[in-house]
């Protein structure tokens, strides 16, 4: 793409015209993807003038279209304009910044960024700290297979081998950026560029002058060193090729002109060569046989040899197998399971297994499929019109091989299906043709849903940068999205799901990082925190450098990291002892954290609180059970008179909108997460919104129903035998999911006796990917899922979703609520859609749904509101001391730190004392801290 930026002086110049035509006509005669921006300062807006006519019929004549429709001058003229051929370019908008008789102009072209292939989530392995001994020994102890099939074989083999494999050298992943280096870019410069960025670390974390003089220094040493290998390198390329005057021609249009390294040219012609290759062998081969078929035919066909039937392949040895292996080259391929070096080490240890394998596969005489087969390509060949020869040889080829092919819609421009996904078994979701506009075929972009989990400390996050998203334009691209017109649901959701994801990828595109979730010990200080990274950046010194200085320095840091850890776990256990002396409970459960300590559930409490809940209300309806029981066997005259007739209920009375002004204005003013409108704003806009709620609420009670809750997700131990559905208890329920319009998605079983008994139920909440793994720690196997909605963040951290509600002013609320027009629907559902609609767009004209990624902590009972203010005051000067390092802010900062720990010690002190002194006699209150 070619931008070019033009600026005409308002003065008439008559040789504007013809310079601006000859260049406009060798760049389009040229180019394509051609964007011209500027000020011309002509008056497109208004053709009286010749020179606005000649312009604008150059520009008809090249076909090139000018974009800006809307004055972009503060006297009402259309002076700057943009100018492409075929560029995609959207959300052209002209702005008035206030600083010049100009107005501003942006606008975004719609192609993706390089940033976007330039990096890629790697999963690898550390051969290198892998042990050949230890590695031997764990292969010679796994049993020895017994299985008839190659492929249960092969099953077995892979399966242990990745099993040893994760003991020895687990899978990492890490977020990496591929970068081509330039051929004169030497290995000094790199440990020179390590270098400096270990310096940057140092001025951005400390900021002290010497630092900063030590960075300037290198940067100068740094830019002189690139100048100098640069130009050592192409002076000794010119050197060594004087007579070569085509080398001498691309080395001076490299320098003058380079150009982004395409990887694909170089795979294409690798591609060609090896067709060519191929074919001009099979045709020489054929010629030969030919010839040879020709002058002796007796040799190739000898009357007297007779043929001798294939029965079967003889089987091979482990000595052979052994031979084989130690005689290959040690150079390892990305597609090897097992790096050479590695392979060859343990030929003794694995080659019974690698003979097995073999043995089988040619007594079976068949291959072990590869699983896991993923083709992608143009195969110009249209599947969507199979009625040639090759189109039907080539799909029942597919379908012998138990192949599938993924894509359904038209990838080229005229409207055949040439680049094909080809697959046997491996989860491809969201598939889709995109047509970028750069070449006569499609882009067909997807996701494998195949990359295993991590292990459970670590977690590939994909996440989007919030904070950097203008809610301006972001509101301004939501509102200018086309209204949907779909009759059905589900193209309607899915068309608002692709046009929120579309646009938040062009304003905050998802990254992925690689994060670790570990729970710190509660006697890990922040002073042992501070140490562990200047511990860090210490090893990453000495991988870097390998300086005995920072090898010496390092052993010191371990030993003083390694006596802390001691003394404040010591410490830590000491105080609680000696503040706990009389609670036995509390100090057996210490003991018993020391001796045994596991892992925290989260569900502790939370089941607890559920059966203290379900205990409560199974108490309060028994005691109603047995009132009304008591009361019917004292007085049965009371509870059923027999001079009141029985009057059937044919309907609910309706509620008048007085009624339910009374109920709003009586409420209290607190508010629930729940609720969709914070009680003090929904007391202010009660005239306004209160003939909409009447409404829904007359509407259910007509129609005898409550409007569904959506998104319902149901899991638990049911103990349900649902996949046997022979008692009556099993059929009953599965009858009231039916009626509910309630799934149970759970299809295998969950127990070790063969039975599902752990459900997922759910309404229309997308699960995917649920899978039933046997952890081997309980009779019932654990069941995973993924809910397709936004990613959760880590679990001390939650995304937020929220209106600012005080910014709202209740007077031209209410003035929106009155203009809503009165609804006319004879059902509760639409009501209440109109309802929710109609309150949903006026909020967010008045406060717009905002996201922000807050971190959830209980503070203590005991943690004031001056200490509070005192937290405040100390980021604040945290700040300071990080952004400026000035030795004055870093005092203060000391004595606030110590000013704060005391007032934490009395205040905690001091809330404590006050709780003991007001319960002395309660010993339940007095429970241990």
């Amino acid at each position: 793409m070619i931008i070019l930026l033009i600026y005409r002086p308002p003065k008439p110049n008559p040789s504007f015209l013809p310079e601006i035509s000859d260049l406009l006509t060798s760049l389009c005669s040229t180019s394509a993807n051609i964007v011209i921006l500027g000020d011309f300062n002509i008056h497109v807006d208004s053709p009286s003038g010749h020179s606005v006519v000649d312009f604008l019929s150059l520009l008809e004549c090249l076909d090139l279209k000018q974009l800006v429709k809307v004055p972009t001058h503060t006297r009402g003229h259309i002076l700057d304009l943009v100018i492409t051929d075929s560029v995609p370019i959207t959300h052209l908008q002209v702005t008035d910044l206030g600083v010049s008789d100009h107005k501003a102009v942006f606008m975004e072209l719609a192609f993706l960024p390089p940033l976007a292939k330039s990096k890629r989530c790697m999963r690898f392995r550390n051969w290198k700290k892998i042990s050949p001994a230890s590695l031997s020994e764990d292969f010679l102890n796994l049993p020895a297979p017994t299985f008839s099939s190659v492929d249960k074989t092969v099953s077995f083999y892979n399966e242990s081998v990745s099993r040893i494999f994760d003991l020895h050298a687990p899978i990492k992943m890490r977020v990496v950026a591929f970068s081509r280096s330039a051929p004169w870019f030497t290995p000094e410069l790199r440990k020179m560029k390590s270098a400096g960025r270990i310096l940057e670390r140092r001025v951005r974390s400390m900021g002290l002058t010497v630092h900063k003089l030590a960075f300037r220094d290198y940067q100068r040493a740094y830019s002189n060193a690139l100048k100098k290998a640069q130009s050592l390198f192409y002076s000794d390329l010119i050197d060594k090729n004087p007579g070569n005057s085509k080398h001498l021609f691309s080395t001076i249009d490299h320098l003058l002109k380079p150009r982004a390294h395409s990887p694909n040219e170089t795979t294409e012609e690798q591609c060609n060569s090896f067709i060519d290759y191929f074919k001009t062998k099979v045709n020489n081969i054929r010629s030969l046989i030919s010839s040879s078929s020709t002058l002796s035919p007796p040799i190739l066909d000898p009357p007297s040899a007779p043929l001798q039937p294939l029965l079967c392949f003889s089987e091979v040895t482990q000595g052979e197998i052994e031979a084989i292996i130690t005689q290959i080259k040690p150079s390892t391929s990305a597609l090897d399971p097992i790096p050479t070096a590695l392979l060859k080490s343990c030929t003794s240890a694995l080659s019974p297994l690698i003979t097995q394998v073999i043995n089988h596969s040619l007594q079976s005489g068949r291959v072990p499929p590869a699983p896991n087969i993923v083709i992608l390509g143009d195969f110009n060949i249209h599947v969507d019109s199979p009625s040639g020869h090759s189109v039907v040889d080539f799909l029942s080829l597919l379908e012998c091989l138990d192949l599938k092919q993924l894509v359904k819609v038209p990838t080229h421009t005229r409207g055949h299906i040439l680049d094909l996904v080809i697959t046997d078994s491996v989860p491809i979701t969201h598939l889709q043709v995109t047509d970028l506009g750069v070449s006569d075929h499609k882009a067909v972009f997807m996701e494998l849903a195949f990359l295993p989990p991590l292990a459970k400390s670590k977690r590939c996050m994909r996440f989007r940068n919030w904070k950097k998203i203008s809610p301006a334009s972001l509101s301004e691209d939501f509102l200018n999205l086309p209204a949907p017109t779909f009759s059905s649901v589900d193209k309607t959701v899915s068309f608002y799901n692709e046009s929120v994801s579309r646009i938040f990828d062009l304003h905050a595109p998802i990254k992925m990082r690689v994060v670790a979730f570990s729970r710190s010990a509660p006697w890990f200080t922040p002073e042992l925190r501070k140490m562990k990274s200047a511990g860090r950046i210490l090893e990453r010194r000495v991988r870097s450098m390998g300086l005995t200085v920072h090898k010496l320095a390092f052993r010191d840091y371990q030993r003083a990291y390694s006596n802390a850890l001691k003394k404040a776990q010591s410490l830590f256990y000491s105080d609680l002892i000696d503040k706990n002396p009389g609670n036995s409970k509390h100090l057996f459960s210490t003991i018993d954290h020391l001796l045994k300590p596991r892992a925290h559930s989260p569900n502790e409490t939370t089941e607890e609180q559920c059966n203290s809940f379900i205990d409560y209300f199974k108490t309060k309806v028994n005691n109603i059970r047995s009132l009304i029981s008591s009361s019917s066997t004292l007085s049965p005259p009371i509870l059923d008179p027999p001079s009141a007739p029985l009057q059937p209920l044919l309907c609910f009375s309706e509620v008048t909108q007085g009624e339910i002004e009374a109920i709003i204005t009586q409420i209290k003013p607190s508010t629930s997460a729940l609720d969709p409108i914070p009680t003090a704003l929904l007391k202010s806009c009660t005239s306004a919104l209160s003939p909409l709620i009447t409404q829904v609420i007359n509407h259910s009670l007509q129609s005898g129903r409550v409007p569904p809750a959506p998104n319902i997700v149901i899991l638990g131990d049911f103990n349900i035998h649902v996949d046997s559905p022979s008692g009556h208890s099993v059929v009953d329920f599965l009858s009231l999911l039916e009626c509910l319009d309630l799934k149970q998605l759970v299809k295998v079983p969950t127990h070790t006796r063969g039975h599902i008994l752990d459900l997922v139920i759910t309404d229309s909440v997308p699960i995917t990917h649920l899978q039933v793994t046997d952890l081997g720690v309980s009779d019932h196997k654990a069941v995973f899922m993924e809910l397709a909605f936004l990613p959760p963040l880590a679990k001390s951290k939650r995304c937020m979703r929220f209106r600012n509600w005080k910014k709202i002013s209740p007077a031209s609320l209410s003035e929106d609520f009155l203009n809503l027009p009165a609804p006319t629907f004879s059902s509760v559902d639409k009501t209440v859609s109109f309802y929710n609609e109609s309150v949903s767009r006026i909020f967010d004209l008045h406060a717009p749904i905002k996201m922000r990624v807050v971190a959830f902590s209980r503070s203590a009972p005991w943690f004031t509101p001056e200490l509070r203010k005192m937290k405040s005051a100390g980021r604040i000067l945290e700040r300071r001391v990080r952004s400026m390092g000035l030795t004055v802010h870093k005092l203060a900062f000391r004595d606030y730190q110590r000013a704060y720990s005391n007032a934490l010690k009395k205040a905690q002190s001091l809330f404590y004392s006050d709780l003991i002194d007001k319960n002395s006699g309660n010993s339940s209150t007095c429970s241990p801290l």
